[in-house]
């Protein structure tokens, strides 16, 4: 069935913003544009997107495992999203309205100790202890080529989203998992053992 594809941002300018196609699934739109400009396939690699099915607002954006089901009729869109920024303006900003609750607790109070002005104190100090701990913490990139070259060719990332793929790199977080999910494992620890075996 053919569908209007609308590519937004950068990519739209360089490689063309409508494209009518006959393709069923998102999926299929995204390895058909890669078809018709190969150069897209490292944009789209090295990018971060949501997929918009309907009309382009962001409540009609779907989740990466629908993008194998089919879209019916309507035009797809495209679009670049970005990561969030500023996580030092929000540590920042933690520290203040800590200070904020703490000066409130002792100034509201009259310096007297009482329940509110514990749990104002309390919930003060632990804003600034994390907004603290945050400014302190090393901001970790993962390396997604890195990731490309070294998971199996069935983990690998797709064309549009990164893909199940093991970490092993140093210095990430272990992530807690509750429930199903489709998420790949983070090496804790590894070793190889050699013997010598008689011929």
């Amino acid at each position: 069935m053919l569908r209007d594809i609308y590519l937004h941002g950068a990519p739209g300018r360089q490689f063309g913003r409508r494209w009518r196609l006959d393709v069923a699934t998102p999926a299929e739109a995204v390895r058909a544009l890669i078809t018709l400009r190969p150069k897209l396939s490292k944009v789209f690699r090295a990018g971060l997107w949501r997929v918009i099915v309907g009309p382009p607002h962001l409540a009609n954006s779907i989740a990466v495992e629908h993008i194998n089901m089919q879209a019916g009729s309507q035009p797809l869109h495209i679009v670049p999203a970005h990561p969030p920024h500023g996580e030092d303006a929000t540590n920042i900003g933690k520290i203040i309205v800590g200070t904020v609750l703490i000066a409130a607790a002792v100034i509201l109070t009259g310096g007297l100790a009482g329940p509110l002005a514990g749990i104002m104190v309390s919930v003060g100090l632990s804003l600034v202890m994390g907004g603290v701990a945050g400014l302190l913490t090393p901001h970790l990139t993962q390396d997604p080529s890195q990731a490309t070259d070294t998971a199996r060719p069935e983990d690998r990332p797709s064309f549009l989203f990164t893909g199940v793929s093991n970490n092993i790199q140093q210095g990430g977080p272990v992530p807690v998992v509750m429930g199903t999910h489709l998420v790949g494992s983070v090496l804790v620890a590894g070793s190889i053992n050699t013997e010598d075996i008689p011929v």
